[in-house]
């Protein structure tokens, strides 16, 4: 059976058929690729444990979207709830749970309240309302500005964040999918507003209807594809910190310190840049583990990358590069400079008490400071030498800093 609406505004003319239950392909379309990404999003919950409250989310959103899809699908001239008031409810949850998807990947804090304050508002409205032709066009009004203002408020809460983590660039290719939506819902629902007379109901042939559910499977993939993305780059950034974390201390590891100081060497070679490297040792470590054990090995090799951290510049490098070594690369600063914060360093750590139990431990080092020679063959010879000058200080008592004569007036040994 079909019947035609004419709205009362010449500019927009509008003619819609009531069609028989699934004969709309692109609501069909649209609502299988929503429960897809629902798929997908569960699977990632299992593969990717870390980020399982966004992803759960997002495949809620992906299931109550096109539930609700499926529902208009569904619809005839009886004006069932479920395929009227239902498939309304469904859809603004939906969003909710995209919200709050975005909130959780963003590790923002949690609004629950909020979230509930939505659904409930959107349970009571749109349940009030009912399915009836006579209130379709105020379910319309509320159904499409409910769901642009949680769109909108969904970009605007997790714009900041998504800049400060990925940078603007990232956030320019994020945005265009929640603002699009937005705005299909935000003129849906001023169209709506102006021809209260004409239930403008999606499961119409009016034109622009097509147009309307087009826009939202692009939202729906470019927002998909796009946190998909933002995933992506979060787990590779992260196996490229495991990769060059020392897992212990958060310190960098051996192979990122090869890498920054073959950087900072080439700067020394082509500029003339002051460099200075530190190698670091803990004295008498094997015996902390004899004593105490590996867990309270464990606490003093924090420790000293605790100081190690807080003494340094965010502008040095700072490396454990096996057992109880470190090295600390001191960029932009002169001979004399270096010296300095090799002592304070040392100090610093000589003063400290390791929270071990109920008696607090003491640690000292020993450094060894080497500065880059124009004889130099590469950087590695740098790090020997510091390596040698370590070893130097070992042997002259602990507790000390070494220096090797190229130190421009220093001494060779600054001892405590």
């Amino acid at each position: 059976m079909q019947y035609r609406l004419f709205a009362r505004r010449p500019w927009y003319p509008l003619v819609c058929t009531v069609e028989s239950p699934f004969t709309s392909p692109l609501i069909l379309l649209v609502a299988a690729q929503l429960v897809l990404y629902a798929v997908g999003w569960a699977v990632c919950s299992v593969v990717v444990p870390e980020e399982r409250a966004a992803a759960l989310n997002w495949c809620l959103f992906g299931v109550l979207a096109g539930l609700g899809l499926l529902l208009v699908g569904l619809r005839t001239e009886t004006r069932g709830w479920w395929a009227y008031s239902g498939s309304a409810m469904l859809t603004v949850l939906s969003y909710v749970a995209l919200l709050r998807g975005g909130a959780a990947f963003l590790r923002l804090p949690r609004g629950d309240t909020e979230y509930l304050a939505l659904a409930a508002l959107a349970l009571v409205v749109l349940g009030g309302l009912g399915p009836q032709l006579e209130t379709a066009a105020w379910r319309l009004v509320f159904l499409y500005a409910a769901s642009g203002a949680i769109l909108l408020r969904t970009v605007i809460r997790l714009a900041g964040p998504i800049r400060a983590e990925f940078g603007g660039r990232v956030l320019w290719a994020v945005v265009p999918a929640g603002a699009l939506v937005t705005m299909i819902f935000t003129g849906r629902a001023v169209l709506q507003a102006l021809n209260m007379d004409t239930p403008l109901e999606i499961h119409h042939s009016s034109a622009g209807n097509t147009p309307t559910l087009v826009g939202y499977l692009v939202g729906a993939a470019l927002f998909n594809f796009g946190f998909l993305s933002l995933l992506i780059m979060r787990l590779v950034r992260r196996l490229r910190e495991l990769s060059q974390r020392d897992p212990l201390t958060g310190l960098l590891n051996r192979r990122a310190l090869d890498l920054e100081l073959e950087r900072e060497w080439r700067r020394f070679r082509r500029k003339g840049t002051p460099l200075a490297v530190l190698a670091i040792d803990i004295d008498h470590f094997k015996a902390v583990n004899d004593s105490f054990g590996h867990a309270a090995g464990d606490a003093v090799l924090v420790a000293v990358a605790q100081q190690l951290r807080a003494s340094a510049r965010q502008t040095d490098v700072v490396a454990r590069i096996g057992g109880e070594e470190f090295v600390l690369l001191i960029t932009d600063t002169l001979p004399g400079g270096a010296v300095e914060a090799a002592q304070r360093l040392r100090a610093a750590i000589a003063g400290a008490r390791v929270a071990f139990g109920d008696t607090p431990m003491s640690v000292t080092v020993s450094v060894g400071l080497a500065l880059p020679q124009t004889s130099d063959a590469d950087a590695a010879t740098l790090l020997r030498r510091a390596d040698e000058l370590l070893y130097r200080a070992k042997a002259e008592g602990r507790d000390r800093v070494c220096v090797a004569p190229a130190a421009a007036g220093f001494a060779v040994t600054a001892a405590a």
